[in-house]
């Protein structure tokens, strides 16, 4: 009965064991460095990655970076909503929308808007990717910045 016991505490362990490992292996990579956020998407984006920084004179700087599984039909950003915190919330203050790469792996953007020093902003960025098996859309919201001098 001991011998019973102990054999079949073993096999639990290692059923655990294996299924923690599983559950692991579906949990997507990220990594979050302060501004800048990157993870491991889906089916058709294998990455992304939205920054926000404050230059200097109030500059607010945006840089997006989508990659796909592939080579894909459409890829890049299909928006990107600059909010400014006001009185207690977020409000739109500019958007870009549409700025596409078409059949290629990797799609890049650059925006640059001029704040107001002391302000806080965010960015809400939607990423795209088709192909012709179908398309993803992942959304994700930046760290807010405060414009300086």
């Amino acid at each position: 009965m001991k011998k019973f016991f102990i054999l079949f505490a073993l096999q639990l362990g290692l059923m655990a064991a294996l299924c923690t490992t599983a559950v692991a292996a579906e949990e997507p990579s990220y990594l979050n460095n302060g501004d800048t956020f990157i993870i491991m998407a889906s089916e058709y984006i294998d990455y992304y990655n939205a920054s926000i920084t404050a230059d200097s004179n109030g500059m607010i700087v945006l840089e997006c970076t989508v990659t796909g599984t592939g080579i894909m039909d459409i890829i890049g950003v299909e928006s990107i909503r600059l909010q400014k915190y006001v009185s207690g919330s977020w409000a739109d203050v500019k958007e870009w929308n549409d700025l596409y790469q078409y059949d290629s792996l990797r799609a890049s953007t650059y925006s640059t808007y001029q704040g107001t020093v002391g302000s806080r902003y965010r960015a809400i960025v939607t990423f795209y990717a088709e192909n012709e098996n179908g398309y993803d859309t992942i959304e994700v919201t930046t760290d807010s910045v405060t414009a300086k001098n």
